[in-house]
């Protein structure tokens, strides 16, 4: 088991490699980048990790939960007791997505446009984490089936397939206006969750 002051070094390897990897891109950077940002020796990065691609998977997980957390925030995913509750929730949820694009646009871009073109693994990996926010959203909509307000015949994978596929589409809308030098007022973003919200919930009633 590593000590307190050993995973607080990891982590800051960690942190220090995302920084690096998502600003200045996989293929640019270098071990030496990583351990300059984390203020180490280059030799204290091998005590952790054998190579910048092992790094780089260890960002990616750790980024993931890190925006689970936060897009869930204080939500209960089963704790939606009717629909306009549900449709709530699932507004907070998308509006905390936006926050996180303008706050960390070049995370977003990795996830959606650069991890793919790294290998075939980290695409593996990618879709694999996907695939643990989809079983989140069926925890969502599972409760909407248990306490009525969904239809008991509602595919639960197909949902929560769907919400996901919300979810990203949202943040990818954010990026592009981001990019194209927009700015996400609360006006216009606030129209935007109005509308995916009214998708959702009209997909799945």
């Amino acid at each position: 088991m590593l000590s307190p002051r050993t995973d607080a070094r990891r982590v800051d390897l960690i942190g220090a490699a995302a920084d690096v990897i998502l600003t200045r891109g996989y293929r640019t950077c270098a071990v030496a980048d990583i351990t300059e940002r984390a203020g180490v020796a280059h030799g204290t990065f091998y005590n952790y990790f054998d190579s910048r691609r092992e790094i780089l998977d260890a960002v990616i997980d750790f980024e993931f939960d890190s925006l689970v957390r936060q897009v869930v925030g204080e939500d209960e995913l089963q704790s939606a007791a009717s629909l306009d509750e549900f449709g709530a929730q699932f507004g907070r949820m998308l509006g905390r997505v936006n926050g996180i694009v303008e706050r960390r646009p070049e995370l977003i871009r990795f996830v959606l446009y650069d991890a793919a073109a790294v290998d075939r693994a980290v695409i593996d990996r990618l879709l694999g984490l996907f695939d643990r926010i989809s079983e989140y959203g069926a925890l969502f909509v599972s409760n909407g089936i248990t306490r009525g307000f969904l239809e008991p015949t509602t595919a639960v994978t197909v949902a929560a397939d769907t919400i996901t596929s919300v979810l990203s589409a949202s943040a990818l809308v954010v990026l592009r206006e981001l990019e194209n030098g927009g700015t996400l007022t609360p006006e216009v973003g606030a129209r935007t969750v109005d509308a995916y919200v009214d998708f959702v919930v009209h997909a799945l009633t």
